[in-house]
């Protein structure tokens, strides 16, 4: 609540920063932005990892799933104001109340406290300090790595395809969309995937995969084989 509270502020923050041209207003939205956004994010897959522990099923992929359906459905909405000439400050104003609305009515089906109760003291004591930890420092460090070639393409994708492809916004957003529903098809289909793959291989695929894409679309001059490296 707290975290996605702050997502809806900073919106709020940034379309007024956006009104009046303030640098300084907009760099505290998007500091607002990316707190809100990553502590939201960290409950949201605890919750979803607990789901998983008392179902017994895999259902992660397909929570992911939609987090990129909703980032398909954001380029989407992106295509549609530039097409009509929507100012970015109406934008975000229209967003903010449209995350309000669907916070409000939707946090309460969560039990306060879930995923912590059953959780033994002594078990705590008992576990090693993460630091101490190699393998699980190793799957932080793969986490890290994903992090920030996944980072890469939400931030910089449309303004790489806008400045060294020369394309215009709609060609940008387009590409965009392209990863947003790649990324939406690998995550429903990574539940499915893994009743037959081990994950150790599917991981190592998709690493090969997603390090080959990106410096398909670093290293090429031409667009179709970025939009290939992109997909």
């Amino acid at each position: 609540l707290v975290g996605m509270s702050l997502v809806i502020c900073s919106m709020l923050v940034l379309a007024a920063a956006n009104a009046v041209a303030i640098l300084p207003l907009a760099t505290l939205a998007l500091l607002l932005f990316g707190l809100g956004m990553g502590g939201a994010e960290l409950a949201i897959n605890m919750e979803g990892a607990e789901v998983e522990r008392l179902t017994g099923r895999i259902i992660l992929p397909t929570l992911h799933g939609c987090f990129s359906l909703g980032t398909v459905l954001g380029a989407l909405t992106s295509l549609a104001l530039i097409e009509l000439a929507v100012p970015v400050t109406w934008h975000l104003l229209a967003m903010a109340a449209l995350g309000t609305a669907l916070l409000l009515p939707f946090i309460n089906g969560i039990p306060a406290g879930f995923g912590r109760a059953g959780t033994a003291a002594t078990d705590a004591a008992a576990s090693p300090p993460p630091w101490r930890e190699p393998r699980l420092l190793l799957i932080g460090l793969i986490a890290l790595a994903l992090a920030l070639a996944e980072g890469s393409a939400y931030d910089w994708l449309p303004l790489l395809m806008a400045d060294d492809y020369g394309t215009g916004e709609i060609t940008g957003t387009l590409v965009f969309l392209g990863f947003a529903a790649t990324m939406a098809v690998g995550r429903f289909g990574g539940g499915w995937l893994l009743r037959y793959v081990q994950r150790r291989t599917l991981l190592t695929a998709g690493i090969v995969l997603g390090g080959a894409g990106l410096a398909t679309v670093i290293a090429s001059q031409h667009l179709p084989l970025a939009v290939a490296g992109v997909v």
